[in-house]
This record gives C-alpha cells, structure tokens and sequence, in this order.
C-alpha cells in the first residue's frame, strides 16, 4: 500500500500453521485457507508488522489520508501525539450548522511502528478547512474554502 510519497508493506507472520491458496467457489476469488480451522470461515496469515519499502528509507516528506492514520492506530502500527478534535461548519453563511460538521483530528506527530524501529513525523499541516490564503477557517459557505481529508508531514530528525 502506497500513500503519498511513502511505500508501506503489511507483513504476514507465516510461523504458525500453514495456509493453502483456494479459490471461493462462489465468485472464484483467491484466498488463503488455514486448513486447521472447520467450516467456511479461514482466517489469513496473522499480522506480524510494518516495512517501510522507500528505495532511499523512509521519505523527509509524505501525506497519508485520515482514513489511512485512523485505520492503523485501530490496527495498533500508527501512535499519535497532541490529538485535537476540530468542528468546522459545513453549511451555508445563512444555516452554518444546519447540516453535520466537519470534524477533523488533528496530531503534533504521527509515528509508524516498523519492525525496523519506529519512524517519527512531524505534522506540518493537519486536516481541516482553508481559506483562499491557506489560513484555517470557519466561515460557512466560502466558495473559495478547501476542506482537506490528509496530513501532510516531515520527517522529525531526517
């Protein structure tokens, strides 16, 4: 999987019991059997970590999507700091609040759990809505506003 700038690989834990290449009867589609386990419902090989697989290591800079960095600290390979939940309204300047908000979570860093070692970033901009001059803003219905779903970051000490 390849975010902005930085090429990351899941790895497999293939240690424990062995796994087959089958194939679902129904839409034909690969997948890995652990022939240990009954019944229809076979698990893959378990998650053993993160590489990060940059020709030159890991970038100086790199953008990862907010649904990438909330995906992997659910997964236990992403640690933040200095979270900050952010509201922004989403409607019109006449009813700002009349439809749900914009809610970004904002991080000071955003730190990669490698089986190689951690690898560190700074956050430099954070999800949230823009005005034409980059400014965080809250005006509603500002045509010239860009609402932006990803982190920009640096690499901290690189």
């Amino acid at each position: 999987m390849a975010e902005s700038g930085l090429v990351i690989r899941k790895l497999a834990d293939k240690t424990g019991e062995q796994r087959n290449v089958m194939f679902d009867s129904t839409t034909g589609e690969k997948k890995l059997v652990n022939p240990a386990t009954p019944g229809e419902d076979h698990e893959p090989w378990p998650f053993a970590g993160i590489r990060i697989e940059n020709e030159d290591g890991p970038p100086k800079k790199a953008m990862l999507t907010t649904s990438f960095v909330a995906q992997a600290i659910s997964e236990g390979w992403i640690e933040t700091t200095g979270e900050k939940p952010v509201f922004k309204p989403s409607g019109s300047k006449e009813l700002p609040w009349n439809t749900p908000p914009h809610v970004f979570i904002q991080y000071k860093t955003i730190t990669i759990k490698t089986v190689d070692g951690d690898v560190k970033y700074n956050v430099t901009r954070n999800p949230d809505k823009y005005d034409k001059n980059g400014e965080p803003t809250e005006e509603a219905g500002d045509p010239d506003a860009e609402v932006i779903w990803y982190y920009d970051l640096e690499l901290a000490n690189g």
